[in-house]
């Protein structure tokens, strides 16, 4: 009996211990990676600053759940800061999947992003391409949310509107108004 019980300490020990080696390390830092056209790009800051530091934070009212990232990424970055950075994207900041309101605006090295409101060479109003975000995890006590995204978008400044996929993943500050 005994030596069943220390087989199954023994078996139990090296689970635990092959399983959390296992494991990734949770990335601390605040990002923000967007892949558009072939391209990354992807801004990263300290986990150490604070709100009113960072340039990456999702902010919405108390009374709904629908908020905005809204940064001029420009400043703060942990390597030098890509320039242009700039994102505005409206969603549910809940936890799950849903389509975003509008991705009025993503602008990185290569050009001008945007869900609604193209603007190109004609007098062409496209269709809202549509994008999905899924917040994985949001936590108003420690003001960070997490998630990912995926769909298409328009490039502003173009011939014609074509719809060109676009995904990334973030972790920014998170504030309530």
């Amino acid at each position: 009996m005994k030596k069943q019980f220390c087989i199954w300490l023994i078996l139990i020990l090296f689970l635990s211990v092959s399983c959390s080696e296992n494991q990734e390390p949770f990335n601390e830092n605040y990002f923000f990676e967007a892949e558009v056209e072939g391209n990354v790009f992807r801004q990263e800051f300290s986990e150490n600053l604070t709100l009113d530091e960072l340039p990456l934070v999702f902010e919405r009212d108390r009374s709904v759940s629908i908020g905005q990232i809204n940064s001029m990424i420009d400043t703060n970055c942990l390597s030098s800061c890509i320039s242009p950075f700039y994102i505005n994207m409206v969603f549910d900041g809940r936890v799950g999947t849903r389509e975003v309101e509008v991705l009025e605006q993503l602008q990185v090295p290569i050009g001008s992003f945007t869900t609604d409101y193209w603007y190109g060479s004609t007098n062409v109003t496209p269709e809202p391409s549509k994008i999905s975000v899924t917040i994985t995890g949001a936590d108003e006590s420690k003001r960070v949310i997490a998630g990912t995204f995926e769909g298409e978008a328009y490039k502003n400044q173009t011939q014609t509107p074509v719809k060109i996929p676009i995904k990334g993943t973030f972790k920014a500050g998170y504030r309530i108004l």
